[in-house]
């Protein structure tokens, strides 16, 4: 973000924002405040509560490359007066109305989007657990009925913008068309996005599985798809609106080839990766069962590891990465 005042001849703005902004100053659970100031101080910065407040009557300009290039009080500008008010794209809050920063949503099965606020009626895994009983009946459908799948994909991206939610770490399916169609599902809705395809080689149903090969092959034919997307934002040095994800379900899934070329290809595209670990007791002792050894062959520092529920300590989850 450029400071306050300096020359703004060069700048080409997207939106101009004036009004109350929300403003996160740090980790609310970390902050130690210094002042005990309840009230509004010169710079129109009032106080909400731990690592957090609202700075009333300021500006707000993004360039054309969705940076935040100017944020400083509306009194002070540096944005003359008459050329905000003209801008194409500038925005004048009410007095009662307010900015915040999106949330961001690091997990979120998009094909079960349907189970939302539902309850867990059945253990993970087993013939009879939630895997086998929902989550891979719900993924299977959607590569059989695109129609289907866009009805769905439409739906959680629409009601997750509703709700602030502004980026999402998504989970898709194991088959390639409807993954994509949930990246261009985001693209069309302009919502921030990580996609991964699914991956799973071994311990899935004959019918929802696929060979190393196939789930490296479409792995990759997604990455390229991703980043070559007409609709991504058209300068280069712009931050891609949806970014490819690579997805190992997560060990009783995948095959120790498949997490090694998994892991290679998300060193050799410079990918995120995200997956499960330490989901349920029952996935615990199953994983430790069929791959004990092999835990944690996918490595690279871009990655979030869901559903962290079982760890012991922080040294179990270093080891098991």
């Amino acid at each position: 973000m450029l400071a306050s005042g300096g020359d703004d001849s060069s700048l080409e703005y997207q939106w101009i924002i004036q009004g109350n902004i929300v403003v996160p100053t740090g980790n609310p659970f970390l902050y130690e405040a210094n002042n005990n100031n309840d009230g509004i101080d010169d710079d129109g910065i009032l106080l909400l509560g731990p690592g957090l407040e609202i700075r009333l009557d300021h500006v707000l300009a993004v360039d054309i490359q969705g940076r935040i290039v100017r944020f400083e009080p509306a009194n002070s500008s540096s944005i003359p007066t008459n050329y905000q008010h003209h801008h194409h794209g500038y925005i004048k809050l009410k007095n009662d109305e307010f900015l915040c920063p999106g949330m961001i949503d690091l997990h979120l099965h998009a094909p079960q989007y349907a189970f939302t606020g539902t309850s867990t009626d059945r253990p993970l895994m087993g013939d009879d657990g939630w895997l086998e009983t929902y989550t891979f009946p719900a993924e299977r459908a959607l590569g059989k009925d695109l129609p289907l799948a866009r009805t769905v994909y439409e739906n959680v991206v629409h009601k997750t913008l509703c709700h602030g939610t502004t980026t999402v770490v998504y989970f898709a399916t194991l088959d390639l068309e409807p993954s994509q169609l949930l990246v261009d599902i985001c693209l069309e809705k302009g919502q921030r996005a990580l996609v991964g395809k699914v991956c799973m080689d071994r311990n899935a149903p004959a019918d929802y599985c696929h060979s190393t090969n196939q789930n490296l092959e479409d792995t990759k034919t997604m990455i390229e798809y991703i980043r070559s997307h007409p609709h991504q934002p058209p300068s280069k040095t712009s931050t891609p609106l949806v970014l490819p994800l690579v997805t190992p379900r997560f060990i009783p899934t995948c095959t120790p080839e498949l997490m090694q070329g998994l892991g290679d290809m998300a060193k050799t595209f410079d990918c995120h990766i995200t997956s499960h670990i330490s989901e349920s007791v029952d996935e615990v002792q199953f994983s430790r069962e069929v791959d004990r050894q092999d835990r944690g062959v996918v490595a690279g520092d871009s990655r979030s590891e869901e559903h962290t529920s079982e760890l012991q300590s922080h040294s179990d989850l270093v080891c098991r990465l």
